[in-house]
């Protein structure tokens, strides 16, 4: 038998070489569940290696670990939790995200809901990045469709991705600690870089070339972005109203 992730010709369960198991399945809902919270085995390469990988070369050690290089990245939602948790961490321990002005979600009538819900966005952008990732991998699977590649397969690539950016996110922390002036700008740029990660993620897992393909690309983050944004605009409103009776909403 020859290893999917080291071609290293073995036999028995598990390739002698790099430690993957024989038994490499292409991920289903179920199959994704089950190697992901309830898997014993921990073979897979470490977290920096992770991170280098996908800031190299995101689209293809994707598409290799969805392929059969399972060894060859961070299983992806122990990854995801990881980052996630951190730069949720360190987003309010320094509160870099709340907004100067008293009270950015306490309101008196009239109420300004769209600038309200965008400084909750921006205080949660941790946790907002993480539940939009369901509605970025319905988009990559209806507008790659022709991929063959199935919706936990495009799950997977978007949690990767979404890792990615957080790690941008707790980048760009100590410049918006050190210069609080700078916050606007920074949050532009680091909302470019994060969108142009997006496309070239795209671009090379899907082997992007025809034009056709890289419309499709640009269309189906501007979909995943606008459905994102009602949805969480939704949400917002939805909670205002039930707790406007409050004294504070999200605070």
């Amino acid at each position: 038998m020859i290893c999917k992730n080291c071609s290293n010709r073995f036999e028995g369960n598990f390739c002698n070489n790099c430690g993957q198991s024989a038994k490499v399945r292409r991920f289903s809902f179920f199959y994704f569940v089950k190697e992901n919270f309830f898997s014993s085995l921990d073979i897979e390469n470490g977290l920096f290696y992770t991170i280098k990988l996908l800031f190299l070369r995101p689209g293809v050690a994707i598409r290799e670990y969805l392929e059969g290089k399972r060894v060859s990245l961070y299983v992806p939602i122990k990854y995801l939790l990881l980052i996630g948790a951190l730069a949720a961490l360190v987003s309010m321990r320094f509160d870099l995200f709340l907004s100067e002005k008293p009270g950015p979600v306490l309101h008196v009538l009239p109420v300004d809901h769209l600038g309200a819900f965008l400084s909750f966005a921006e205080e949660y952008a941790t946790v907002i990045n993480v539940i939009a990732i369901p509605v970025f991998a319905l988009f990559s699977w209806l507008f790659f469709f022709e991929s063959k590649y199935n919706y936990t397969e495009n799950l997977i690539l978007n949690i990767y991705i979404t890792a990615q950016q957080l790690i941008m996110l707790l980048l760009i922390f100590p410049v918006i600690a050190l210069i609080p002036t700078w916050k606007e700008e920074v949050i532009a740029i680091y909302s470019a870089i994060t969108l142009i990660y997006n496309l070239w993620v795209y671009f090379t897992f899907f082997k992007i070339v025809k034009f056709v393909q890289v419309a499709k690309a640009f269309f189906a983050l501007i979909c995943a972005y606008l459905l994102q944004f009602v949805l969480n605009y939704g949400f917002y409103l939805f909670m205002w109203n039930k707790l406007k009776g409050n004294v504070a909403i999200f605070q």
